[in-house]
């Protein structure tokens, strides 16, 4: 991987012969990489479109300027789908992809938007459990995948199965009622 300033350290052309490391990092296999392309080009497109092709008060043209260091849609998509599943700090997440924290700060901030509308979602209708340490900015042990949001909080526990340390304590909402993993001290968190 290069570590040229301009140049992607994680790129969808280094990672697309890499399937299963791919899926690691994403969440996503291949193929489900590519059907989400697609419709998040078209996301992208409605974007430019959106916010800056047609702004009339625009002093350059859109393209003029500084170059986006996220050149291929792909590497996008692959940016704001690895800050979902790994959630690295921006710091983290620009060094990987050979940029800097202020950037990485405006990219995920722009394609988090053009990921929901890609995948047909609005505002915060997708979710993910999260687990973490329970101290300040305490580190994060586990995130889920991304579901709709409509689905239950205790389903989705459920469904990925984490197994946590014996004599772990648990601290829980009430979505998770009736989520008692074994060997593990349930606290309910007062709101």
């Amino acid at each position: 991987m290069s570590r040229g300033n301009h140049e992607a350290m994680l790129s969808y052309k280094e990672l697309q012969n890499k399937p299963r490391i791919l899926q690691s990092l994403t969440g996503l296999s291949l193929p489900e990489f590519e059907q989400l392309l697609g419709s998040f080009e078209q996301a992208w497109q409605d974007y430019l479109n959106q916010h800056y092709k047609k702004r009339d008060s625009r002093v350059r043209r859109y393209g003029g300027g500084r170059k986006a260091e996220l050149h291929e849609t792909q590497d996008k998509l692959l940016f704001i789908l690895f800050y979902f599943r790994q959630y690295p700090t921006q710091e983290v997440q620009g060094y990987l992809f050979g940029i800097g924290q202020a950037q990485a700060h405006e990219w995920i901030h722009r394609l988090t938007g053009v990921l929901n509308q890609a995948l047909g979602k609005k505002g915060t209708t997708v979710k993910n459990n999260i687990i973490s340490e329970r101290i300040r900015g305490g580190k994060v042990k586990y995130l889920s995948q991304t579901v709709a949001g409509k689905k239950h909080d205790k389903k989705l526990a459920d469904e990925e199965g984490y197994q946590f340390p014996t004599g772990s304590s648990l601290w829980q909402d009430t979505g998770f009622q009736g989520y008692a993993p074994e060997g593990v001290t349930i606290a309910l968190a007062i709101k």
